[in-house]
């Protein structure tokens, strides 16, 4: 799996580079003058990387030609990759690609060193990773209600469902644990969670589990082994879209999803943000980048550096108070 995803990865982003729009000139920006480096706290192969390299890919174009060049840092909960952008100097050459829900998340699952808030500045966001309720193909159950009916009969037999995800506070955990929270069922299930979303998805579509929180891509991409139920968000992924949410379904959602965003360590000069984010923004623009990233998965939601963390800081407010039931959960 890892092998396929990482081949996907290099073959869609070079794939890009003979796709991409003319270069426009940098009339008003002189960064960068030299390669970027761009850390992902993620292996090679993996959602957030695949998006990093797409990005980074198509960057040169709308920033004087310059070279992109992505340095996996993986492990701990992003943290390690912060430290090491975080102790280059502080003048652009180097930046980080984040997952940026599940370091938020994390920060407040567990004590971490470092404050996404305190110490990056975003200098643009391109997507975000959702996540869906899905079940195997043999599961009788097709849509929300007949989920939520399910939960509750079994309960009533005094058997709890197991519902499983890649790991306790990372954010298809949390947004499962948000859905059934909201629609009273978080005492009626039994929560499963394996060490990374294949083994996760494994487990379901080896009769394992009963239901699972997944990346919204990948009942795309499995749907001949597994069964989409519904997103937990508001509104339709842009590449999935033929799934409906849990909201249009009649049940109560708190949307939980990872922001896929470029950021500088705060001290950067504020043109170098200035520029990123225009940079950031043409990439969005291309029918290139958008196709590529269809392709791979995701739809493309730009915004720039002050809407993204505005945007950050709702989430921030809005999670917590899962984020404490969680940690009460737990013990903490």
């Amino acid at each position: 799996m890892f092998e396929r995803l990482k081949r996907k990865s290099l073959m869609i982003a070079a794939c890009t580079m003979g796709l991409t729009a003319p270069a426009m000139a940098q009339e008003s920006c002189s960064y960068p003058e030299k390669p970027v480096s761009v850390v992902v706290g993620y292996s090679a192969g993996g959602g957030t990387d695949i998006v990093a390299r797409l990005l980074t890919s198509m960057l040169p174009e709308f920033a004087n030609g310059q070279s992109f060049n992505v340095i996996n840092k993986p492990g701990g909960a992003q943290v390690p990759a912060m430290r090491t952008t975080l102790n280059a100097r502080k003048d652009g050459y180097t930046l980080q690609f984040f997952s940026a829900g599940s370091l938020v998340l994390a920060g407040m699952l567990q004590d971490l060193d470092l404050n996404f808030y305190d110490t990056f500045q975003p200098a643009g966001m391109v997507s975000a990773v959702a996540s869906a309720i899905a079940v195997n193909n043999e599961s009788p159950v097709t849509n929300a209600t007949e989920l939520v009916d399910w939960i509750r009969e079994s309960a009533e037999k005094g058997e709890k469902l197991r519902w499983g995800h890649s790991g306790r506070g990372a954010f298809p955990h949390v947004g499962g644990l948000a859905w059934l929270m909201a629609n009273d069922l978080d005492d009626l299930v039994q929560d499963v969670p394996f060490e990374g979303s294949a083994k996760s998805r494994a487990a379901l579509i080896g009769g394992q589990i009963d239901f699972a929180v997944v990346a919204t891509s990948n009942v795309e991409e499995f749907k001949d082994q597994i069964r989409g139920i519904g997103q937990i968000h508001e509104e339709r992924d842009q590449v999935v879209s033929w799934l409906p949410s849990l909201a249009e379904q009649g049940t109560k959602v708190i949307s939980v999803e990872s922001p896929l965003l470029l950021a500088a360590p705060k001290g950067v000069p504020d043109e170098v943000i200035a520029c990123l984010e225009t940079a950031i923004g043409k990439v969005a623009e291309t029918e290139a980048f958008r196709t590529a990233m269809n392709k791979a998965g995701f739809g493309v939601t730009f915004r720039n550096s002050a809407d993204t963390m505005t945007m950050m800081e709702s989430r921030r407010d809005t999670w917590q108070p899962i984020a404490d039931e969680i940690k009460a959960g737990l013990g903490n």
